[in-house]
């Protein structure tokens, strides 16, 4: 017993595999989007209130917004004239406290000096006591031996 098929029975068949193929394939696939789809309705669902409360949180956030706009829009002409004002006091303060530290600085290096100075003064005032104490004490040595050798 012999089967023949003809090239068309054989494109038919083929075809018709194919199709089943990717029928199969395809039942897989929606099965699988079904399992994803009911995963995130059921998220929705368990989350619903925490998903509500951030939309009335966008809400009133949107408002809030809104009305920070129209605020800002409504005093832009206030605004366009204490800004300036504003960075100039901050450029002069700035300068001010620049010129100030220039003159805390000034006024430590002449304190510094001032120290330095005194401290050189008070080293070489020692260094001459400290020679007219030799001198006394040599002379002082001097007179006692010269008494202490007479007797």
């Amino acid at each position: 017993m012999t089967i023949s098929f003809t090239l068309q029975e054989f494109g038919i068949f083929l075809v018709l595999l194919g199709m089943f193929i990717a029928g199969i394939y395809a039942i897989i696939t929606l099965s699988n989007f079904n399992k994803v789809v009911s995963g995130i309705n059921k998220r929705i669902v368990d989350n619903e209130k925490n998903i509500q409360d951030t939309i009335d949180n966008v809400t009133s956030s949107m408002k809030n917004i809104n009305e920070i706009s129209s605020s800002l829009y409504m005093n832009k002409d206030l605004l366009d004239v204490q800004i300036p004002g504003t960075i100039n006091n901050i450029y002069s303060l700035s300068t001010t406290l620049k010129h100030t530290s220039e003159k805390v600085d000034d006024s430590v290096d002449m304190v510094n000096a001032s120290l330095m100075e005194t401290a050189s003064t008070v080293q070489e005032n020692t260094e001459d006591i400290l020679s007219y104490v030799r001198i006394v004490s040599e002379g002082l040595r001097i007179f006692l031996e010269m008494f202490s050798k007479k007797q």
